[in-house]
């Protein structure tokens, strides 16, 4: 008995000993010289399930220096792509590691972990594995990962560091879910999310017009691949999403790249497929450069296990999440949106596209604010960025979906700049070239306010950030008039309180008047007993939503809600959305007035009850007041008469 329990705690002490362990990197293949190797270390850190995460940490040489955590995608694609092929301390180059000037362990300490369970060197220890299938499944295990990291036989002296998530591609949706989860017990001072796979039905919705517009298909192409992609949409829509990711969307991405000749799907510059990919697949599977690392298992760059687990959430919208991820812990997560701008997969304009339409607090500010160009300290442009409250959007020049392997210069000062900035800028104050951000008002306040400093002071009864929305009460049989300004595919939502109910009903009317010939106005309007808020900017939701609705595209339109209920339609809700982009001036005009255009049935027959109500009490009233005087004629005779005998019985 003792000497199975000696055995066994023997074991244990082996499992740990090997499952959770910090090794220190002295040397690499191909590197010739030891004094070239920054501070590096390997392990493995044990979640739940008994998933065993492997990590590479390169660490800076300044000891406040933040931590990044380094993600890449697929789902189930190693990081230590991005460790050896983008922005890690060495890079392969064909068969050898050559020395990278541009490391981002040189702005911070690099955190690098396979992820999910079941890609790179990362896998599950049970005699039959079981492997993640979900992000947040994965983002539990990347956080159990991080806690033990900070723990005292790892790194405890880098606890206090500013923490920051980044992620490539699907590893975007990953960035964003582990930040969320570290946040709820720790600060995250930042995420930064790189050519990511957000939301597919928007992203994918660009692939015709973008492959049009790169001259990777003609006309005809052009219309075939924007069949296809409303194909894609409707089973998106539908929360189809395997079927719509092998029925149409898949195809959908085939055929732009097959219009361009065969091209990169990660980078149209290239056809083909990346051979730096394949070469570091070879070199990752050798022995010695597992022993270097420490390894326990054989090197899995791209796990297809781990693709078919994600299949069923892959063409799902992540973009709640990030709304999340902006609005929540007090807007004090910093978000960088950052794309190459020759990407097809995850391109720059499929991007835009879910920014624009991204639901959170600065949505008006942020697509109203001006684009910037950033430099270099030798006045080189880098690309562009635009940003607003914590969200900043960069676009990388030259740079295809692995920005930080096509440009290590402009992705590392990308990374220096967001983890070093205070004003939310890609620019710094000796920087010459790069313009300071303009104080413009999103959406000039939408015709309902006056900017002053960059910040709307809305008119009274409005409110938001741009001054889009209205709520106010109006006076019933009254006639109130509005004006506003839209910009883009902007949307204005008035809800007013008729005050006044009765019995019957009435009628609204709304009259829209475009001032300029911009513009494709869509009116919408609905009556209840509560207001109701826009929850999509598409048009088959918001006609869903409204039961009534005026679509014409005329400069002059009517709209009409009928018969809406006294006691009951109280509150009218009206949206005034532009669906084209450009801008466009309005006036509006409301009335309330009691329906009398038809027969009203209800307050026919409310009357006729009422009526015979009243003449029925009329004839008790009188009735009433007769017997009371006959009565008190009764008792008066009575009580005057001389032989008047009062008798009570009383029975036991």
């Amino acid at each position: 008995m003792r000497l199975f329990a000696v055995t066994s705690l023997l074991t244990i002490i082996s499992l740990v000993l090997v499952y959770c362990t910090k090794d220190a990197v002295r040397t690499l293949p191909t590197v010739t010289s030891w004094q070239a190797l920054p501070e590096m270390f390997t392990g493995y850190l044990t979640a739940s399930n008994n998933n065993q995460i492997f990590y590479l940490m390169v660490k800076n040489d300044k000891p406040n220096a933040p931590v990044v955590v380094f993600l890449n995608g697929g789902p189930g694609c190693s990081s230590m792509v991005g460790a050896f092929l983008e922005n890690g301390p060495f890079l392969l180059e064909t068969t050898n590691l050559i020395s990278n000037t541009e490391s981002w362990h040189l702005e911070a300490n690099m955190l690098y972990i396979d992820n999910p369970v079941g890609s790179g060197f990362s896998f599950n220890a049970n005699p039959q594995p079981n492997y993640p299938s979900t992000t947040e499944q994965s983002a539990s295990d990347l956080s159990e990962a991080i806690k033990l990291i900070f723990a005292a036989d790892h790194f405890p002296e880098l606890t206090n560091n500013p923490l920051y998530v980044f992620g490539e591609s699907y590893g975007g949706r990953f960035a964003i879910a582990l930040a969320s989860s570290l946040a709820k017990y720790r600060k995250v001072a930042g995420v930064g999310i790189g050519n990511a796979w957000i939301n597919p039905d928007v992203q994918q919705n660009a692939y015709g017009l973008q492959a049009y517009a790169m001259g990777l298909s003609n006309y005809k192409s052009y219309v075939d691949l924007r069949g296809l992609s409303e194909k894609c949409h409707q089973l998106i829509n539908n929360g189809q999403y395997q079927e719509a990711e092998k029925s149409y969307c898949s195809p959908l991405i085939n055929k732009v790249l097959a219009a361009g000749g065969d091209v990169n799907e990660y980078d149209f510059r290239t056809m083909g497929s990346y051979q730096s990919l394949k070469q570091l697949e070879t070199f990752l599977s050798q022995k010695n450069v597992g022993d270097a690392l420490s390894t326990k298992t054989n090197y899995v760059q791209c796990s297809q296990q781990t693709w078919q687990n994600f299949l069923p959430e892959f063409q799902s919208s992540y973009e709640n999440e990030l709304s999340k991820l902006l609005d929540g812990f007090n807007n004090t997560i910093k978000v960088l949106v950052y794309n190459g701008q020759y990407d097809i997969r995850c391109a720059t304009m499929g991007t835009s596209d879910y920014l624009r339409n991204l639901k959170w607090s600065g949505s008006s500010g942020f697509n109203y604010a001006d684009k910037q160009t950033f430099y270099d300290s030798q006045n080189q442009t880098l690309g562009t960025f635009k940003s607003h409250k914590n969200l900043q959007q960069v676009v990388i020049y030259n740079a295809g979906h692995m920005a930080p392997m096509d440009q290590r210069q402009s992705t590392r000062v990308l990374l220096s700049r967001f983890i070093n900035s205070t004003n939310g800028l890609m620019c710094l104050p000796n920087d010459v070239k790069c313009l300071a951000a303009k104080n413009n008002c999103p959406n000039e306040c939408s015709g309902h306010g006056k900017c002053v400093e960059g910040t709307c002071q809305c008119f009274i009864g409005y409110s938001q950030e741009d001054c889009s929305s209205y709520v106010n009460n109006i006076l019933f049989g009254s006639s109130v008039s509005f004006s506003g300004y839209t910009f883009g595919r902007q949307m204005h939502t008035y809800q007013l309180h008729v005050g006044r109910g009765g019995i019957g009903s009435f009628d609204v009317t709304v009259k829209l008047t475009k001032k300029t010939n911009q513009g494709k106005l869509h009116l919408y309007l609905h009556g209840g007993d509560s207001y109701i808020y826009p929850n999509s900017s598409s048009r088959d939701a918001l006609v869903g939503q409204f039961e009534y609705h005026n679509l014409e595209d005329v400069n002059e339109k009517v709209l009409v809600g009928r018969e809406q209920r006294r006691n009951n339609a109280t509150h009218i809700t009206l949206v005034v959305h532009n669906t084209v982009d450009t801008d466009s001036n309005y006036g509006m005009t409301v009335i309330t007035s009691v329906t009398g255009n038809k027969f009203n049935g209800l307050l026919v027959v409310s009357s006729i009850v009422l009526s015979v109500t009243g003449v029925v009490a009329v004839i008790l009233f009188v009735y009433a007041l007769v017997q009371y005087l006959l009565d008190r004629e009764f008792l008066k005779s009575n009580y005057e008469s001389p032989n008047l005998n009062v008798h009570y019985d009383h029975h036991d």
